[in-house]
């Protein structure tokens, strides 16, 4: 498992040391951009990436290029410095410059190689995960587990979420790969989709005799008719309610509380 954040700070390091040497106008322009490119990709998409194979492969898939094609520029930018003196008229790199420049296009190769075998793997999973029968979980657990995932998205648009939970046994029978979608769906989605100047969601768990609800609470923000359409109509999205019927769980909102999302799951034994 790799450490991506440290892996673009490496980049970054050795590029730093590469500017502050003798370059031509030409290749500063090149070794400006590696920069940047690094810098714009650890602030935007890395800085509250975890750091868990586990959770590379919930994440990693969903950025796609975002994340590939500025890695891929920056370890070719790197290539074409150290391998196409023809393309900076003439100018080559030095001795000193050569090893810095070999190791960022190293790490930028492994880089790529890892995000692909991630890929692979989350691919894997998700069609093994996918067909698994529901079992019984303790739903603490599970969004003590995930949390980082719902945060690293929400931090994305600047909001964090707040969990109230008490230490006791949630238990609940379900699928744990669609339970993570729908929970990702009804934490994140909100705050990407109906725009506004919204505080980011608080997450509480109640228990009851028979039923464990889960209260997904978005100050300011009204889960009107027309916004539970867009959340679970459009663009195939009844498939996160049919879930939820498959588990005999239901989605519903307080008629007191229009910013409030309610999850609730039988309970089971233990």
């Amino acid at each position: 498992m790799r450490n991506i954040f440290t892996d673009l700070e490496n980049i970054l390091h050795h590029i730093k040391q590469v500017s502050q040497s003798n370059l031509s106008n030409q290749q500063l322009i090149f070794v400006t951009h590696i920069e940047k490119t690094a810098q714009t990709l650890l602030d935007s998409k890395l800085y509250y990436m975890p750091q868990t194979e586990y959770h590379h492969m919930h994440i990693l898939p969903s950025l796609g290029d975002e994340l590939i094609q500025p890695i891929t520029a920056i370890y070719g930018y790197a290539k074409l410095l150290l391998d196409s003196p023809a393309s900076f008229y003439g100018a080559k790199i030095s001795d000193s410059q050569r090893p810095m420049l070999e190791a960022i296009y190293q790490i930028g190769r492994n880089l790529e190689t890892y995000i692909n075998a991630i890929n692979q793997k989350a691919n894997k999973y998700r069609q093994t995960a996918r067909q698994q029968p529901p079992q019984i979980i303790d739903l603490r657990q599970f969004i003590y587990k995930h949390k980082i995932i719902y945060e690293y998205w929400l931090r994305q648009i600047k909001k964090s979420l707040l969990t109230f939970i008490d230490e006791e046994d949630y238990p609940i029978f379900v699928n744990p790969y669609h339970l993570n979608a729908i929970f990702q769906h009804c934490i994140v989605t909100p705050y990407i989709e109906l725009h506004g100047n919204f505080s980011g969601p608080r997450l509480y768990i109640q228990n009851s005799y028979n039923y464990i609800q889960v209260v997904i609470n978005c100050s300011s923000m009204a889960f009107s008719d027309n916004n539970m359409r867009i959340l679970f109509q459009h663009n195939g999205r009844e498939t996160y309610l049919t879930q939820l019927k498959n588990m005999n769980a239901q989605i519903h909102i307080p008629p007191k509380s229009t910013s409030t999302l309610v999850l609730i799951f039988p309970r089971v034994a233990l």
